[in-house]
């Protein structure tokens, strides 16, 4: 039996719309599975102007040596008070690296104000 290994953790933060930050979290040194944790919640409440609002997403991105992949994982409207989270697993290929960035979501209005916290951790699961 083995136990995951941390291999990384950190910390961003972001407004609302695509284009923020794209943060480069671990580049994998072995091939094989590794468990992505993500958790975001809303620092600060923004306003929407009429509902629906969209929304922000934390999008979680890792090449497993064929091709490019992008995974939606926890998300909240930044108008109110929110946490959110998701683990997800993922195969990544030697020397790529996984990549983690707040992307609009939605097609509501867009909130104004609102701000986020992101915490991502990331384990390499071990056979």
């Amino acid at each position: 039996m083995s136990v995951p290994v941390i291999v990384a953790q950190t910390s961003f933060t972001g407004v609302y719309g695509l284009g923020n930050t794209t943060n480069a979290i671990y580049t994998a040194t072995a091939d094989g599975f590794y468990r992505v944790s993500v958790y975001m919640n809303v620092a600060t409440a923004g306003t929407c102007g009429t509902t629906p609002c969209s929304g922000e997403t934390i999008t979680v991105q890792w090449n497993d040596g064929v091709s490019t992949t992008s995974l939606i994982t926890a998300n909240c409207n930044l108008v109110t008070p929110c946490g959110s989270s998701a683990v997800v697993p993922i195969w990544v290929k030697s020397g790529q690296t996984i990549f983690a960035y707040g992307q609009a979501y939605g097609s509501g209005t867009a909130p104004t104000g609102g701000s986020y916290n992101a915490y991502v951790l990331v384990e390499q699961l071990k056979k």
